[in-house]
């Protein structure tokens, strides 16, 4: 699914339809999720002071004219868009805890979601018109009420190699963990600013680069890195658009516990 797509194309799996088609003198693109998948994609939102529920749903199909061009761009993108865009950062929760020797450097292996945007090119710019998810949509707020920001929340297994995915629905990022401290810490989780988020993919595999230094029990800094798992690897379209905002950090100081 992944790359560059000329009239005409056409994939069903089994969670969605894809289509660009010919609609007299321009194209017509259409996306319908299949019924299983569709219910999978419901959100709900409970709150505790007027004991409500409400819910998200993705739109079924969507569609789209275009009125000159003759290709779409299918790419991953920052997981940030779905059911609407309202964190700035991604939590990813260890299944299992680890622990890190004092003064020494580790490497492991995570997941992460995927949100999947096609694009309409034109010259070296792109326009999104559509958002593809495969992935549950979920959220959490790290930090307190104040002063915490809102992630998208994925829960990871914790792996010494790369992992085998569905390239459709989760990536790997490698993590280089650094603990600065003459402690043994444990680690928890891990969060990530979207600003430094740069996604490399290929066939098989979608991927990122990331670093965590432990400063101390409850504080680490993490970055994301700018170079790929491994070579052969295309570099995805940058989506996410607080990443053109001026004097804004790529990294992200955990300072509400690991």
């Amino acid at each position: 699914m992944y790359g560059k797509h000329a009239l005409p194309y056409d994939i069903t799996s089994d969670d969605v339809h894809i289509s660009l088609a010919s609609d007299g003198q321009s194209l017509r693109y259409e996306r319908t999720y299949l019924a299983g998948h569709f219910e999978k994609l419901t959100v709900t939102d409970f709150d505790e002071r007027t004991m409500t529920h409400t819910k998200y749903y993705e739109d079924k199909t969507h569609s789209a004219i275009l009125l000159g061009g003759s290709e779409v761009v299918i790419h991953p993108i920052e997981p940030l868009n779905k059911p609407v865009p309202i964190a700035d950062h991604l939590e990813i929760a260890c299944n299992h805890h680890v622990l890190i020797m004092p003064k020494s450097t580790e490497r492991i292996f995570l997941t992460f979601p995927i949100e999947i945007g096609v694009f309409v090119p034109y010259r070296k710019r792109e326009k999104l018109i559509d958002v593809i998810t495969f992935a549950r949509q979920k959220y959490t707020l790290y930090g307190p009420l104040n002063l915490g920001v809102v992630c998208r929340y994925w829960e990871s297994d914790v792996h010494r190699n790369v992992p085998a995915v569905d390239p459709y629905v989760e990536g790997v990022i490698e993590l280089a963990l650094r603990n600065d401290t003459n402690e043994i810490q444990e680690i928890s989780k891990v969060v990530f600013s979207a600003v430094g988020m740069k996604i490399f993919f290929d066939s098989s595999l979608v991927a990122m680069r990331g670093s965590m230094k432990i400063l101390s029990k409850s504080i680490a800094e993490t970055q994301l890195r700018e170079d790929p798992l491994r070579s052969g690897m295309q570099k995805a379209i940058e989506y996410y658009q607080g990443k053109n905002i001026p004097m804004v950090s790529n990294k992200m100081v955990m300072e509400w516990g690991l």
